[in-house]
């Protein structure tokens, strides 16, 4: 199955375009973290902090799994960290929203860092996680717009 997976780092508004990619094409959310969460019956946060980080890939991988098993197309939005799981292609067409840092930045304040369990080296991070997106992605795009006419174009092609 072929889904509209949008990937980013964290702040970069996976989310907030998957509500209105999801309205516009009528596709239903996957969203990874919210799975994670209900699955595990832990909030992100809290499954970093009892269990670490390799806990946490451990409950990703599971919903890299439950993805490709849908039968279903839907849009399937990534935690910033997904891509780790490696052959996200795999699971549709890729679109890297491509965000600054400093927009990153700008968009989290204080309280969001806080939570936000691996935020605390935030400028490594981001130039770690650009070059995997960068290999990851099928299209890199800065406008829902972008988004939305390629996957227009796609789904107009697949059965």
């Amino acid at each position: 199955m072929m889904h509209l997976v949008l990937v980013g780092f964290m702040a970069s508004g996976k989310s907030t375009l998957a509500q209105k990619l999801s309205k516009c094409l009528n596709l239903p959310i996957f969203s990874t973290d919210e799975w994670i969460e209900k699955q595990s019956a832990l909030s992100i946060s809290e499954i970093f902090s009892k269990y670490g980080e390799a806990k946490f890939r451990e409950w990703e991988r599971k919903a890299y799994y439950e993805i490709l098993a849908l039968k279903k197309r839907c849009i399937v939005d990534c935690g910033g960290g997904f891509v780790l799981q490696g052959k996200i292609g795999e699971l549709g067409r890729v679109y890297y929203l491509d965000v600054s840092l400093q927009t990153i930045k700008n968009r989290l304040d204080q309280a969001q860092m806080d939570k936000r369990p691996l935020s605390q080296d935030i400028d490594h991070l981001y130039l770690q996680r650009q070059i995997i997106y960068e290999r990851e992605c099928s299209v890199r795009a800065k406008k829902e717009e972008e988004i939305l006419q390629d996957w227009k174009r796609i789904n107009a092609l697949l059965p």
